[in-house]
């Protein structure tokens, strides 16, 4: 009888958590590439495919905002970051009710880019997106998705 239980309770525990884990949200869908400037420098760029309903907010946002989205290069003796983030769409502005101030953010897609200095290409570029987004009734935690390129 108690093997049995426990087996129910092991089995009821895995039904929620199996639950939990598939109504987790990911409005923003990230693609990453790279294009090659010259022979030691490339640009890597992110592209982001926001679902419908939900804003993806931009580099430069002002203090007591939400959280900014920015490409980060994890420097190494391989690899060094040569600019910050900058935004290749144009981002639009308007008056966030749930910040009270304007805000820079994009709907259904945003891209992003950042040009990195190749020092030894036999070695991985290694990185990753630092973005918040949210739609007209919450705001989902800042989240981090990685990204690795070989350059050959």
């Amino acid at each position: 009888m108690i093997k049995r239980a426990t087996f129910i309770l092991i089995l009821l525990a895995s039904i929620i958590i199996c639950h939990a884990q598939q109504t987790i949200e990911e409005p923003v869908k990230w693609n990453f590439k790279f294009e090659k400037i010259n022979n030691w420098e490339i640009k890597v760029i992110a592209t982001a495919e926001i679902d419908e309903g939900w804003k993806l907010y931009g580099v430069d946002i002002p203090e007591d905002g939400p959280f900014p989205t920015r490409l980060v290069i994890e420097e190494s003796s391989a690899n060094k970051a040569l600019k910050k983030t900058i935004e290749v769409t144009p981002s639009s502005l308007k008056f966030d009710d749930v910040f009270e101030m304007e805000i820079p953010f994009y709907k259904e897609k945003a891209i992003f880019a950042i040009n990195v200095r190749v020092i030894d290409s036999s070695k991985p570029i290694k990185g990753y997106v630092e973005f918040m987004c949210c739609n007209d009734e919450k705001c989902l935690p800042p989240s981090n998705i990685d990204f690795e390129f070989m350059i050959k």
